[in-house]
């Protein structure tokens, strides 16, 4: 089940954006829809912890509200949910890549550019080839969903994969950890640690600040990487 929450004061792009959606996904995905009309609505069952949906498609321009503030309190929240703006405020576009945007729609909707865009989401989103590590703990092998982890930190012999609300410690070396995620999404900020990209919001006095207001340092030797890989990114 999709859980797509709609928001945009214009009743009529809410039920073309639905309509395109149930199509795009019929095949492939059973989708539930939650509509708002309003910005306040919105942030509201965010800060209330109403607010459990999958993928957001919504327009930065509400009456009343800042898109942009909406996509902050989002990530500052750490809600682990897709974006997709649909707006004529297209300027706006590289700003919202610092908040992860998947994509954006520009309005008038085109149906075909809509349905590129989806069908980009599905094979990206929905049904990735997923990355796992294996590694063993007293003898018996497992798998971590790579996804999942924000960071590793190295702890002494042992290494940690720190997730939302669990830590996973297994043996291995750093390098040779490295060389198995480079390629995975996966930055290299210091000589303890190693970070998801995805998680990452900003760069910060040497530190790297990931959507929970967790932060994981910077080392000079490593900082220069980091700057790049950020600026690819958009962060």
């Amino acid at each position: 089940m999709l859980r797509v929450a709609i928001c945009d004061s214009d009743i009529r792009y809410q039920k073309q954006t639905a309509n395109i959606l149930f199509h795009t996904l019929f095949d492939v995905e059973d989708v539930r829809f939650t509509f708002y009309e309003s910005g306040a609505r919105l942030t509201r069952d965010i800060m209330e912890e109403k607010f459990h949906q999958d993928l957001l498609v919504f327009d930065l321009v509400l009456p009343g509200s800042n898109g942009l503030r909406i996509l902050e309190l989002i990530r500052n929240q750490g809600l682990a949910v897709d974006v997709i703006v649909q707006t004529e405020a297209i300027e706006l576009a590289l700003y919202g890549y610092r908040f992860h945007v998947f994509d954006f729609i520009a309005k008038p909707v085109s149906v075909q550019v809509a349905e590129q865009v989806l069908n980009r989401y599905i094979r990206e989103k929905l049904h990735p080839a997923e990355e796992f590590l294996q590694f063993s703990i007293q003898g018996c092998k497992q798998r971590l969903r790579l996804k999942n982890v924000q960071f590793f930190e190295s702890r002494v012999r042992k290494i940690a994969a720190v997730m939302e609300n669990e830590t996973v410690e297994f043996y291995r070396k750093m390098d040779e950890l490295w060389k198995e995620v480079e390629d995975k999404g996966f930055l290299r900020c210091h000589q303890s640690y190693i970070v998801n990209k995805n998680y990452v919001m900003g760069l910060s006095a040497g530190e790297l600040i990931l959507f929970n207001k967790k932060t994981v340092p910077v080392s000079r030797r490593y900082a220069g990487a980091v700057r790049e890989a950020l600026e690819e990114k958009h962060i």
